[in-house]
């Protein structure tokens, strides 16, 4: 575990310059959706048309849309999310010791006022905007340690809140299956919450034999889990073990995966697990679930940032942030080959959010002034 607190330390430091970064003097500017839906190539030389030959067949992603914002909104935007069900992008905006929730509807483009406050913010912790199962709702948190709040963006209001127990370690995040949300405390309890009303469902003992270090979901309902644990700290290997949720008995496991903070998953489709090879480089390798199958074909290696990745619904997608670039590179998990790229209209990306089927893709952009990554808008592509 050691080691990969040591990682994860390194990409929030990382994580936290780079919120320094976007506070450098952002030039002002109004929001506006695109009147046209616009191909790279119809924009101008900067905006690329990404097409790639795939495994099967050419995939293109095409900017839709451009949202530019005001500069006081765009140089604290710490994180966002894709609701596409409903056409809206949830914000998490910094706002001195605090953070507002925004909403920005994406066929208006109307950026509503906050639409709630969230306390507790640390420097030393990075806050949490995840989308909840009903494609409506997220789960915000400040830092790990702090309240548990879930917003209904659609309707613009908090539902409920659950209490600092529910988010007690640094790399364990909330998992929504089916109805219920699902949490990990140490050192052996899950938590299990019902994702309507907050209430309790109890929680079940765990036996395990190294500690865990976070929690992904199994299918599209509460009946399993994966545990990520730590198996072997000197060799710096990790394995999968796979939870019945009622009984928390272990019902299946796989051994030797790299022990990293990376974890991401598909609606229980499939996760990837990294690990850091150097300050550029990752080792990113798939494990197919629920039968916690390797495929070890798929190990795909890229200057990308560890904490910035997405995998479509089917698990059939992986998609990541590459900082050397600011391009988003997306590959079949199956071959392994690169499907496309999406190279921002301006500068590189910063952040970027994907919709659960993997058509449409959410990018934070900004442009290089001085030296520097100013942010300044959101970039909508659809793929197909």
């Amino acid at each position: 575990m050691a080691h990969s607190l040591a990682a994860l330390q390194g990409f929030l430091s990382v994580a936290i310059g780079l919120g320094a970064a976007l506070s450098l003097n952002p030039s002002t500017s109004t929001m506006h959706p695109a009147s046209d839906c616009v191909e790279h190539q119809a924009v101008d030389q900067n905006s690329k048309s990404a097409v790639e030959e795939g495994a099967q067949k050419k995939i293109v992603s095409t900017l839709s849309k451009t949202f530019v914002i005001p500069s006081d909104v765009a140089r604290s935007v710490r994180e966002f999310v894709l609701l596409s069900e409903i056409g809206a992008i949830a914000i998490l905006q910094q706002d001195s010791d605090r953070y507002l929730i925004r909403v920005l509807e994406i066929e208006s483009g109307k950026l509503s006022d906050p639409i709630g406050t969230v306390t507790g913010l640390r420097i030393d912790a990075p806050p949490l905007l995840q989308a909840g199962g009903d494609g409506r709702s997220v789960l915000v948190r400040a830092a790990y340690g702090e309240p548990l709040y879930v917003y209904d963006v659609k309707e613009k209001k908090l539902r409920f809140t659950l209490p600092p127990e529910a988010a007690t370690l640094p790399f364990n995040n909330p998992t929504f299956i089916g109805n219920e949300i699902v949490t990990f405390r140490p050192p052996d309890q899950l938590q299990r919450w019902s994702s309507s009303d907050g209430k309790s469902l109890g929680d079940i003992r765990v036996r395990l034999d190294s500690p865990v270090s976070t929690i992904v979901p199994v299918g599209n309902t509460a009946t399993e889990i994966i545990l990520l644990a730590v198996a072997d700290i000197e060799k710096d290997t990790g394995k999968a073990l796979r939870v019945n949720v009622a009984t928390g008995d272990i019902v299946g496991r796989v051994e030797g995966l790299p022990n990293g903070p990376l974890a991401t998953v598909g609606s229980g489709s499939a996760f990837a697990i990294g690990r850091i090879k150097s300050n550029e480089w990752n080792e990113i390798e798939l494990v197919r679930v629920p039968e916690l199958t390797r495929h070890t074909s798929t190990r795909l290696s890229s200057r990308i940032a560890s904490m910035q990745q997405a995998i479509s619904k089917d698990g059939r997608r992986l998609s990541a942030l590459d900082w050397m670039t600011g391009e988003i590179v997306t590959w079949d998990t199956t071959s392994g080959g690169l499907l496309f790229r999406v190279s921002p209209s301006i500068g590189g990306c910063l952040k970027f959010s994907m919709s659960p089927d993997g058509a449409t893709i959410l990018a934070f952009t900004g442009a290089m002034e001085d030296g520097s990554l100013r942010p300044s808008q959101f970039e909508l592509y659809t793929v197909k």
